[in-house]
């Protein structure tokens, strides 16, 4: 995928990396709010002896530790692209702004941008085109191609 496709990717899909954050702040509050605890002990059972060292309740604080570790990891990566974003589009100018977030984030078509812009969807297209050259040197610090 070209840097042009992918910056248009990132644009249009810029709503659902703020939801998908959201989801992963509260599935962590989530984990961290419930954990299942001591469980009933059954003495039916025989139990031979064991080197085993730690308990359920230490094995269910382990695996809930290492899932909530993994979830802070894909949250702040999800964060990075957020603000990548939003720096990104605060260096366009006001025009170049609303033309981006029309359509990409309202995803409004060409012809309902032109009358809000007030311009011909010909200019429209063309201040989009120039905008997402630059933020796709902002966004991947590379040459626009």
């Amino acid at each position: 995928m070209n840097l042009y496709k992918k910056t248009e990717y990132m644009l249009y899909n810029y709503k659902d990396l703020i939801a998908k954050e959201m989801n992963l702040t509260l599935d962590i509050r989530d984990l961290k709010l419930n954990y299942e605890g001591i469980r009933a002990a059954q003495y039916k059972e025989h139990t031979g002896n064991t080197n085993k060292f730690n308990s359920n309740v230490e094995n269910e604080i382990i695996s809930k530790e290492k899932k909530i570790e993994y979830l802070e990891s894909v949250k702040e990566h999800i964060q990075i692209k957020i603000k990548k974003i939003e720096s990104a589009i605060a260096a366009l100018e006001d025009r170049q702004k609303k033309i981006i977030e029309l359509r990409y984030f309202n995803k409004l078509s060409w012809n309902k941008i032109s009358e809000l812009i007030n311009l011909t969807e010909v200019s429209c297209r063309v201040i989009r085109n120039k905008s997402i050259k630059k933020l796709q040197l902002l966004l991947f610090n590379d040459k626009v191609t």
